[in-house]
């Protein structure tokens, strides 16, 4: 089946060149390092505004607009900053499967690519905004009636998942066509949706696989996590030195190389499916 070997295939190539998880490790570390500075200077903001003040301690949240804003502006770079780990992975598989792999030559391809895979995040992004509202606006108007409230979340839920799942199969290409195809961002969407219509069962076959595999390794990591929890829990210090070691150690070594995979599995599926010639 090529949806499962597209997912092993991709598995093998992260495996067999684990200097790909070095895009996702630096992406890691700039994210950690814009939350730490957003979290630091919303902090100081707030002890500055209670040090010529008795007010109580709700007096901490008064800087509210200047929370919002940082939020905001947190997200935007974030969001700016995206396209290049996203263009480095999908070169990155490119040149394994065609050759060789260099760092440096995925950087250029993203620069290159930048605004073209901006594109795309913006277009996806805006979709699933859509869906979003569209799903609040029926618990919006159903929030003085309490049945119908909750039928709507319910519903709500359901819809909102199977949303998530159909955008996930309709832009899966996306990206990566604007490498393979050299495609701009609406182009790319657009033979995205019908790569996805055509390869509809395809697409979701190989994220149900990915999807499998990825709950399966969280759940063995938190088996692992919690038995060796119980051994440092008479010692709260301990506990916490543990919980910590074992994040930087373990869990993003493995979200990195999930991450990582993720990014690969479309370009492997668009060859394996030979999908230029669709």
């Amino acid at each position: 089946m090529k949806s499962l070997d597209s997912v092993i295939q991709s598995f093998e190539i992260v495996l067999k060149n684990p200097k790909i998880m070095l895009i996702t490790l630096i992406s890691y570390i700039l994210v950690f390092l814009i939350l730490f500075s957003a979290g630091f200077l919303i902090g100081i903001s707030n002890i500055i505004s209670t040090l010529d003040t008795d007010s109580f301690p709700s007096e901490l949240y008064s800087n509210f607009p200047l929370v919002v804003g940082v939020i905001i502006l947190c997200s935007i770079i974030l969001f700016l900053i995206a396209p290049f780990p996203i263009g480095m992975l999908i070169s990155s598989g490119i040149q394994v499967l065609k050759g060789k792999l260099s760092l440096s030559k995925a950087f250029d391809e993203a620069k290159r690519k930048y605004f073209s895979i901006l594109g795309v995040s913006l277009i996806s992004t805006a979709a699933f905004i859509a869906i979003v509202v569209s799903l609040l606006l029926p618990l919006i108007l159903s929030w003085d009636f309490k049945p119908l409230f909750d039928f709507f979340v319910v519903f709500d839920i359901v819809l909102f998942l199977i949303a998530s799942f159909l955008l996930s199969v309709f832009f899966f290409q996306a990206n990566t066509l604007v490498f393979t195809e050299n495609k701009k961002a609406f182009e790319a969407v657009k033979r995205s949706f019908y790569i996805g219509k055509q390869k509809f069962l395809s697409i979701l076959a190989t994220l149900f696989f990915l999807l499998i595999i990825v709950f399966g390794i969280g759940f063995v990591e938190a088996i692992i996590k919690g038995i060796l929890s119980i051994l440092f829990i008479i010692d709260l210090s301990l506990l916490a030195i543990f919980a910590i070691l074992f994040f930087i150690f373990v869990e993003i070594p493995i979200n990195c190389f999930l991450f990582s995979v993720s990014g690969i599995i479309p370009v492997v599926f668009y060859y394996n499916y030979n999908l230029k010639k669709f």
